[in-house]
């Protein structure tokens, strides 16, 4: 599936966010298994395409991020999981003077 450019639909991005932190979650049951290594493969490629999507919509990406990470803050498995996933993503900061 290719993404437009100009607007992102919501139906796919969160489709994709839904995609995304689920694989993120599931990061540690990937390690007991034989597919330990694709399993992470795929997390990091799922942690890429949030880090370019967050660059196109970013409100719908920190929702998203928000809202999974008070659900799991007890958890710190989940909690490192999904963090993880947000390692690629580019925050730009502008400097405001005064």
């Amino acid at each position: 599936m290719q993404l437009p450019v100009h607007p992102v639909d919501d139906e796919y991005i969160q489709y994709i966010l839904s995609l995304a932190f689920r694989h993120f979650k599931l990061r540690d049951s990937y390690a007991a298994g034989l597919s330990a290594a694709s399993g992470e493969i795929i997390a990091v490629l799922y942690a890429e395409a949030v880090s370019v999507l967050a660059q196109a919509c970013f409100l719908p990406v920190r929702k998203r991020f928000v809202a999974e990470f008070k659900e799991h803050q007890n958890n710190p498995s989940s909690f490192v999981n999904i963090i993880y996933g947000m390692k690629y993503l580019r925050i730009k900061v502008c400097t405001v003077k005064f």
